[in-house]
């Protein structure tokens, strides 16, 4: 029918290259079965009536409009209809870290963590209430020397050796450069008691050695000239006996090859709340 061929005509004009080409598919199935129905001749004469041909019309109209729909269809934009989509999760920006503050040079010290620096190796530690602080290589209990206080001397610089004469001051031969090092030197100290160690601990997640000992009420020499352990220099940090009777803690840490040291101190007659205090303290830091 030559209807037909108007029609496809009239639609692939319609149609430009470049759009979807679902659309070609549509159109090439509509005109095949068109082609295809079986077209029975007719008795009468070959010529239509003005009725016929407005039926043709139509027919024609009927299908260009089905054909444009369905070309139309495929460039709709998709249809919302379905699950709701999820809502998408909020991102949460973190709140700012403060920097704990340094060791104050002297004076109190508000609850809370602080930062300090020994040997290189920066880390936190978090004091509580009653501290004051005693310069740059310490912090004490605000009640001081005596059953209910206790201290804390950082190392800026660790020791090397320990004394084989504490009143002579005769400083021995270098320890080696271990935490256990150090430890056993310490543990096999004349003139001390040992109370504990070395013992392997962990500092701050790091691999760390304990030692504890206590100060005898008989030395030969008066506790300030009673001299523990130091560095090698001439003008290196040196370790004296605060009072007879004392125990003193010793932490050495090693944090990726460098030994930390950090001395703990409670005094003759204390009870266990000075020490708990001691390893709380000593429980807190946290190595940068």
């Amino acid at each position: 029918m030559s209807a037909n061929h108007d029609i496809s005509r009239v639609v692939r004009s319609w149609i430009r290259e470049e759009e979807h080409d679902s659309a070609d598919r549509v159109l090439e199935v509509v005109l095949s079965r068109l082609d295809s129905t079986p077209q029975r001749r007719s008795w009468w004469p070959a010529w239509r009536s003005p009725q016929m041909n407005r039926l043709t019309a139509l027919a024609a109209g009927a299908v260009a409009l089905v054909v444009l729909a369905v070309v139309a269809y495929q460039f709709l934009p998709t249809s919302s209809v379905g699950p709701p989509r999820p809502s998408p999760t909020p991102v949460v920006t973190p709140e700012p870290t403060e920097t704990p503050p340094d060791i104050p040079a002297a004076g109190p010290m508000d609850p809370g963590r602080y930062f300090a620096r020994l040997e290189g190796v920066g880390f936190t530690f978090e004091v509580p209430a009653g501290w004051v602080s005693n310069g740059d290589f310490g912090i004490d209990k605000a009640v001081g020397i005596g059953p209910d206080g206790a201290a804390f001397i950082f190392w800026i610089e660790d020791a090397d050796a320990v004394f084989t004469d504490p009143c002579e001051r005769v400083l021995g031969p270098p320890a080696g450069p271990l935490a256990a090092d150090l430890a056993a030197a310490i543990a096999e100290m004349p003139q001390i008691d040992l109370v504990s160690g070395p013992t392997a601990v962990t500092v701050g997640g790091q691999p760390a050695q304990h030692v504890a000992i206590t100060i005898p009420t008989d030395i030969p020499c008066e506790p300030n000239a009673f001299y523990l352990w130091g560095d090698e220099t001439d003008d290196g940090q040196a370790r004296y006996a605060t009072t007879t009777g004392m125990t003193i803690d010793v932490w050495l840490i090693d944090v990726d090859g460098v030994r930390v040291q950090i001395d703990g101190e409670t005094y003759e007659g204390a009870g266990p709340e000075p020490g708990e205090e001691l390893e709380a303290i000593i429980n807190s830091i946290e190595f940068e």
